[in-house]
């Protein structure tokens, strides 16, 4: 008698094994709510340190203005008028909350670098991710886990 064709019982759990493991290797890597809100986060806080690099570096007052759609860094001089530097919107299913419940809320970042305090909380999903804005111009990441 010839021996059959075709894979053990043995065969066939390690198989079973090695895709299962390499199966939630991919969902735990996977991006989710909150990679894309680290991601926004991140975004944020790097246009609020450019705006008030800005106001250092030209000596003016440069504002952020932050809604529900997204938020504008303007430049004011005493010279003319204020120029619009940048538009951002937010991206899809980000929401925000200010720290005093108003949006659209207005940063603004004098010639010397101080800024008006401010805080803003960020929501994707489950996730949420919180930006300080304190008096001496210094932006801090405030992360929150949640469920």
């Amino acid at each position: 008698m010839g021996r059959e064709a075709g894979f053990s019982l043995i065969e066939m759990m390690v198989v079973l094994a090695i895709v299962s493991l390499a199966a939630g290797l991919v969902v735990v890597s996977a991006p989710g709510a909150s990679g894309q809100l680290a991601s926004e986060t991140d975004r944020l806080i790097r246009s609020l340190v450019a705006a008030r690099d800005l106001a250092l570096i030209e000596n003016q007052t440069v504002l952020v203005e932050v809604s529900e759609t997204g938020y504008a860094t303007r430049a004011t001089s005493r010279l003319g008028p204020a120029r619009e530097i940048e538009i951002t919107p937010w991206n899809e299913q980000t929401t925000v909350a200010a720290g005093d419940g108003r949006l659209p809320a207005i940063v603004v970042f004098d010639p010397v670098g101080l800024a008006e305090p401010a805080s803003f909380t960020l929501f994707n999903g489950g996730a949420r991710d919180g930006v300080a804005i304190e008096p001496s111009g210094r932006i801090a990441r405030l992360s929150e886990s949640s469920p």
